[in-house]
C-alpha cells in the first residue's frame, strides 16, 4: 500500500488559462495526491462563489492578471503565477 503524502487529498483550485504554468500545476497536484479542482479564467463571480462554496479549495494557483482580490481570500492559500 502507497506511503500517505503530506499534501494527499488537499482540493487544489486552478484558474489559470492554458499555459505551461495550468499543466505544471495541473500534474504536480496529481502527483502530490492532491485533487484538482479546475475553474475558468473567465468565470462569472456569483457563479465562482458558489463553486468555492461547494468545492472549499485548500489552495488558489493563478496568475495575478486571472484573479482579483476577493477571490485570493476565498481560498486558505494563494499561489499566483507572475
Amino acid at each position: 500500500m502507497w506511503a500517505a503524502r503530506p499534501c494527499g487529498g488537499r482540493r487544489v483550485a486552478l484558474q489559470l488559462a492554458n499555459s505551461p504554468e495550468y499543466l505544471a500545476a495541473f500534474y504536480g497536484t496529481l502527483l502530490a495526491d492532491g485533487v484538482v479542482v479546475p475553474l475558468p479564467v473567465g468565470l462569472e463571480r456569483r457563479r465562482r462563489q458558489e463553486i468555492h462554496a461547494l468545492c472549499r479549495p485548500d489552495v488558489l494557483i493563478s496568475r495575478r492578471q486571472d484573479i482579483n482580490s476577493e477571490e485570493q481570500e476565498s481560498a486558505t492559500a494563494t499561489f499566483a503565477f507572475g
